[in-house]
């Protein structure tokens, strides 16, 4: 009967009282990927951004529920007249999850705003991070550093290089 906003799918943001809802599956896979998002970029809310707007101003965009609300986030690839949405400073490149990953990702955020049954379930990303856990490259500057093969460079170095923070020091 709670919820954290910041978690909880566009369907539901808004609902006072959801004691009136009948709770599935589909509302928690969004909350999942959600999580796994997080986890896997140090707590950065997939819905965390910047909103440019048409005159080309930057402003802060709303809370996190409205963004998800109006499916405004980052790495969207449906534009359908909304503006654009710019990663955070320091925030990740979408490039650099593998593939199979993004399109989860994607199933959650994009196509799962418009329909809760395309979200991926628990077991789809369990199955698709199994697999690329085993694959992830060591970095040949340091060796904490893991990243997807896929990549030409390590990100984790980039970023360090970039802002001076290891997430990994040695």
């Amino acid at each position: 009967l709670v919820a954290t906003a910041e978690c909880t799918p566009p369907e539901l943001q808004g609902v006072s009282d959801l004691s009136t809802v009948r709770r599935t599956v589909h509302h928690d896979s969004f909350g999942l990927a959600v999580l796994i998002y997080q986890i896997l970029t140090e707590g950065k809310h997939p819905f965390h951004g910047i909103v440019e707007t048409p005159q080309n101003l930057r402003t802060l965009p709303p809370g996190i529920p409205e963004r998800v609300t109006q499916n405004l986030w980052p790495f969207s690839s449906s534009t359908n007249g909304k503006p654009r949405v710019k990663p955070p400073p320091g925030g990740c490149d979408f490039e650099m999850f593998p593939r199979e990953l993004r399109a989860l990702f994607l199933r959650a955020f994009d196509e799962g705003h418009f329909d809760p049954t395309r979200r991926p379930a628990s077991l789809e990303f369990a199955k698709v991070l199994q697999l690329h856990v085993q694959d992830l490259t060591v970095c040949r500057r340091h060796p904490r550093h893991r990243h997807a093969p896929h990549l030409s460079t390590c990100p984790w170095c980039a970023r360090r290089d970039a802002t001076g923070v290891d997430s990994f020091p040695q």
